[in-house]
C-alpha cells in the first residue's frame, strides 16, 4: 500500500482507540464495586471493529499494486464510526446529488427507533483519480425518518463543498472555483394498497468572491432548485406510472461543479394484460433549454412506444413494438422510427431467442432520409449440467447513412461458458467473441477477436478474505492497411475481510 495509505490506517487506528476508550475502561471495573479487588484479570472480550481491503495486482499497469477500496469501521449497532474510499450508501440513489469517487471519507451514522443521523467529510483526494486542481473539500449531514407524519418516510441532506488552493486558482472562472452548498429533501409515502407517491426536492447555492466571468451571467441570480416527482399506481388492472422532473438552469451539485442547462420531461408508462396478452405504451417529453452563453441550442425529445406481446403454452413469446421519436436541436428537426420483432421460445434445456428490428430516421424540414439501420440477432443458451449452460450469440447489422452514402456491414459471434472445478471452489468463465466490419471503403474493414477468462476462486475458511477473482483478456485488431494490433489484460483482486 502507498504511504498515504499507511497514514490513514494509522490515523483511523488513533480514533478507533478513543472511540473505544470508555468500553475498554468499563471492562476493568470489578464486579463488586470499586473498593473490593478482583482475584483475576478482567475476560478479554473482542473489539466491535471491522475491516475490509480490497487489493489489485495488474503487471503492465502504471500502478502494478493498487489499493482499490478499503473500510475500517468501529462502533456498535446504533452508533458508527467509518474510513473508506468508498461514498456512504446514503447519498446514492438521487436525483440531484451524487458523490464522486477518488476520495477518503469518514463517515458517521447513528440509528434510533425513530429514524437515523448521517455525517461525513472527506479527509484528502486520490491522486491518480482526481488530480490537485480538481478536487474539493466535501461536508454533507442527513438525515432518515422512516414514519414522519401520516406513514411518509422523509429524508433530508446537505451538502457543502468548497474547492482546494489549486482548484481555486486554476478554475476561478468557473464554478468549480468557489464554495457552495446544497439542500435536499425526499419524501415517499404509500396511497393505499396500490399506489405510491416519490418526491425529491433540491436547491443549490454559490458563494462568489468575485464577479463570475461574463460566459455565466445567469449564475449571478442567486440559487437554482430542481423538482422530481414519481407516481405509481393500479387503476382497473392498469399498471401506471407517471414522472416528472423540472431542472432550473444552474442548478450544480457541490460535489460536482456543472452548469448544466434547463431541463423539464415527463415520462409515462402504462401496461395492461389481458388473458396471454399484454399492451404497453410508454412516452417522454423531454427538453432541454438553449443556453447561448455557452453555445448550448435548446434541444427537445418526444417519444412514444407501443408494445404487444403474447404467451402461448404451445407457442413461443412473440413481442412486437413500435417506436416514434420526434427529435429538434437548434433548428433541425428529426423523426426517427423503429420497428421490432422478438420471438422466444424455452423447450427443456434450451433458450433461443430471434430479434429484428429496423429504423430509420429522417429530415422532416427536408423531406431526406439521414440512415437506414436493420439489427438481426439470434441467442441460444443451452444447459449442459446443473447450474452450467453454454450460451451462443449471432448478430449481424447493416447501416446506411445518406448524406454522405456510405454504407456499413457487421457480423458478430459470441461464445461464452462457465465451468466449477474442485467442487465449485474454482470458478471458470471463458468467452470468445469475433467480430467483422466491412464497407464501401477498405478504410471501413476491420477484423477484430477478443478472448477473455475469468476465474473466481473460494479461499479457504483460515484465510481472513473472501474470493480471489482473476481476469485475462487477450485482444486482436486487424485493419485495412495497417499493422495488426494485439493487447493482453491480466487484472488480480482480492479482499481481506475482519467482520
Amino acid at each position: 500500500m502507498t504511504s498515504s495509505m499507511h497514514a490513514l490506517i494509522r490515523f483511523m487506528g488513533r480514533q478507533a482507540v478513543l472511540c473505544l476508550l470508555p468500553w475498554s475502561l468499563s471492562m476493568l471495573v470489578p464486579e463488586k464495586g470499586l473498593a473490593q479487588k478482583s482475584s483475576s484479570d478482567p475476560l478479554p472480550i473482542p473489539l466491535p471493529i471491522s475491516m475490509e481491503i480490497g487489493q489489485s495486482l495488474n503487471p503492465w499497469a502504471q500502478n502494478v499494486l493498487l489499493s482499490e477500496r478499503y473500510r475500517l469501521a468501529a462502533g456498535t449497532r446504533d452508533l458508527k464510526l467509518q474510513f473508506s474510499n468508498q461514498g456512504p450508501g446514503f447519498w446514492g440513489g438521487r436525483q440531484f446529488e451524487a458523490l464522486p469517487g477518488g476520495y477518503q471519507i469518514a463517515d458517521l451514522s447513528l440509528v434510533r427507533k425513530w429514524g437515523a443521523w448521517h455525517a461525513f467529510r472527506t479527509l484528502s483526494n486520490i491522486e491518480r483519480i482526481v488530480r490537485p486542481e480538481s478536487a474539493r473539500f466535501l461536508t454533507g449531514a442527513g438525515m432518515e425518518i422512516p414514519k414522519a407524519l401520516f406513514g411518509t418516510r422523509l429524508s433530508g441532506y446537505f451538502l457543502h463543498g468548497s474547492p482546494g488552493e489549486q482548484a481555486r486558482e486554476a478554475r476561478r472562472s468557473s464554478l468549480a472555483g468557489y464554495d457552495g452548498a446544497q439542500f435536499g429533501l425526499t419524501l415517499a409515502r404509500a396511497l393505499g394498497k396500490s399506489a405510491r407517491i416519490q418526491t425529491e426536492l433540491a436547491r443549490s447555492q454559490y458563494a462568489f468572491r468575485s464577479p463570475v466571468s461574463s460566459s455565466d451571467p445567469r449564475l449571478r441570480q442567486g440559487g437554482r432548485h430542481g423538482v422530481w416527482i414519481r407516481f405509481e399506481s393500479t387503476v382497473r388492472k392498469n399498471d401506471l406510472n407517471l414522472t416528472f422532473m423540472n431542472r432550473q438552469e444552474g442548478l450544480a451539485n457541490p460535489a460536482m461543479p456543472n452548469s448544466g442547462p434547463g431541463r423539464r420531461g415527463v415520462w409515462l408508462d402504462v401496461r395492461r394484460k389481458l388473458k396471454g396478452h399484454q399492451f404497453q405504451y410508454g412516452g417522454q417529453s423531454d427538453v432541454q433549454r438553449a443556453m447561448p452563453q455557452i453555445g448550448m441550442t435548446i434541444r427537445s425529445v418526444r417519444e412514444d412506444t407501443v408494445r404487444w406481446s403474447y404467451c402461448a403454452r404451445h407457442l413461443p413469446l412473440i413481442s412486437a413494438s413500435e417506436t416514434w421519436s420526434r427529435q429538434t436541436a437548434g433548428h433541425r428537426p428529426e423523426m426517427e422510427s423503429t420497428w421490432r420483432l422478438a420471438l422466444d421460445k424455452s423447450v427443456r434445456r434450451l433458450n433461443a431467442t430471434f430479434s429484428w428490428s429496423s429504423g430509420r430516421r429522417s429530415d422532416t424540414r427536408l423531406s431526406k432520409p439521414v440512415w437506414d439501420r436493420t439489427v438481426i440477432a439470434g441467442d441460444a443458451s443451452i444447459a449442459v449440467t446443473k447450474g452450467q449452460r453454454v450460451h451462443v450469440r449471432y448478430e449481424t447489422s447493416g447501416f446506411r447513412q445518406h448524406a454522405i452514402s456510405q454504407r456499413l456491414a457487421a457480423k458478430s459471434l459470441q461464445l461464452d461458458t462457465r465451468v466449477n472445478l474442485l467442487k465449485g471452489t474454482v470458478s471458470l468463465s471463458p468467452a470468445l467473441e469475433l467480430r467483422r466490419q466491412s464497407g464501401n471503403s477498405s478504410m471501413l474493414d476491420v477484423q477484430a477477436a477478443r478472448f477473455t477468462l475469468s476465474a473466481q476462486i473460494k479461499m479457504p475458511r483460515r484465510v481472513p478474505g473472501t474470493d480471489l477473482s482473476v481476469y485475462f483478456a487477450a485482444n486482436r485488431i486487424q485493419t485495412a492497411g495497417r499493422l495488426v494490433s494485439t493487447r493482453t489484460e491480466f487484472t488480480m483482486r482480492w479482499i481481506l475481510k475482519r467482520m
